[in-house]
């Protein structure tokens, strides 16, 4: 149990290591979190709640419904992070910053509300709080997925596009975004600035492609660097694919979902159904120098202690306007089965001393 006013009070008087300020402003709302921890057969179990103060100002809607994306994703997913509502999400997240909370604004923070406000204006000229927020009001997913072979690719170029050109054999991982709107036409209308400005400010080839046999957008940069594709899912789900080939992964639908990954299925909550969102990682792969994935290398201190882990799961639910349940679940992995022990050896007798 953590009483989180105290604690944060506590620990952000500590000169030598203060809390971020950012992160102070997340936890400031919270009144307390209690956890309880079982010991499974196939690693540790972490069930937690917490709850907002009854005297602050937020209230959550509850909106369990982040089923979706887990179907949507492929297996070959590395990394996660799900939920119901990400314009919800946001409100929630920023709220601190607008509540006469200055330490939680503090400028220059790179998860400061203000400071993500102010870099995507910068890169694209969009107003995040005004033209995408307002359509990302249903399930978002951000991922980290492993590139298919080229030779599998599923995208082809149109009859007008030059052929869409694949990245180099170390970049082997890739971001997908998805998010579900009830405002099509709007969420087309910010793509459409999208591609204008990707042509005109940042020199990408800019061309209209098929994945899958539907309809997608493809941006190349100069020098082929970077390759990224945009297009819908069942109508009302827009993905952005950041790398090679990566579209083909979710079109059409994988006939492996991340639903089927036996570590996701064994992570997963059966007792927060309906939930909110998910937290999902395969370190098993994700730590593998075989893999050859596009991230830097770990520390040999911390090395011993992932290789221990084997996937990280998390599962959130809201049980009313206050109160967050969540469950952590970590498989671990196993060690040889234990032998008989060896018979004891007996050192011979001595022969007695004359």
């Amino acid at each position: 149990y953590v009483n989180l006013p105290a604690a944060t009070t506590l620990t952000s008087s500590n000169t030598s290591q203060p809390i971020p300020p950012q992160l102070i402003g997340l936890l400031r709302p919270n009144q307390g979190l209690a956890a309880t921890m079982s010991l499974e057969s196939e690693g540790l179990r972490f069930q937690g709640v917490s709850w907002l103060a009854p005297n602050h100002k937020t209230r959550f809607k509850v909106q369990n419904s982040a089923e979706r994306m887990p179907l949507l994703l492929p297996s070959e997913t590395l990394l996660a992070v799900s939920g119901g509502n990400l314009k919800q999400s946001w409100q929630t997240f920023s709220q601190p910053a607008e509540a006469n909370e200055p330490s939680a604004s503090a400028p220059g923070q790179l998860f400061n509300p203000d400071t993500m406000r102010r870099g995507l204006n910068s890169l694209t000229g969009l107003d995040l709080d005004q033209d995408l927020m307002p359509w990302m009001n249903g399930e978002f997913a951000l991922a980290l997925v492993s590139a298919p072979d080229a030779s599998s690719a599923s995208t082809t170029p149109s009859a007008t596009a030059s052929p869409t050109p694949v990245q180099g054999e170390n970049s082997r991982a890739g971001l997908l975004l998805l998010n579900q709107t009830s405002d099509r036409k709007a969420a087309e209308q910010t793509f459409k600035q999208l591609d204008e400005l990707m042509k005109t400010r940042y020199r990408f080839q800019v061309s209209e492609t098929q994945v899958g046999g539907k309809p997608a957008t493809t941006w190349v940069s100069p020098f082929t660097a970077l390759n990224v594709t945009h297009g819908w899912l069942d109508g009302d789900v827009a993905f952005l694919a950041i790398g090679a080939d990566l579209a083909s992964t979710l079109v059409p639908a994988p006939t492996k979902p991340l639903n089927d990954n036996t570590f996701f299925r064994q992570t997963d909550s059966a007792d927060l159904k309906p939930n909110n969102g998910h937290f999902f990682l395969e370190v098993d792969r994700l730590i593998n120098p075989d893999a050859k994935l596009p991230l830097p290398q770990l520390p040999t201190e911390h090395q011993s202690l992932l290789g221990a882990i084997r996937a990280i799961g998390l599962t959130s639910a809201l049980q009313d306007g206050r109160t967050t349940r969540y469950d952590l679940h970590l498989v671990l992995r196993k060690g040889n089965a234990p032998q008989s022990l060896p018979a004891p050896k007996l050192a011979p007798p001595t022969a007695p001393t004359p």
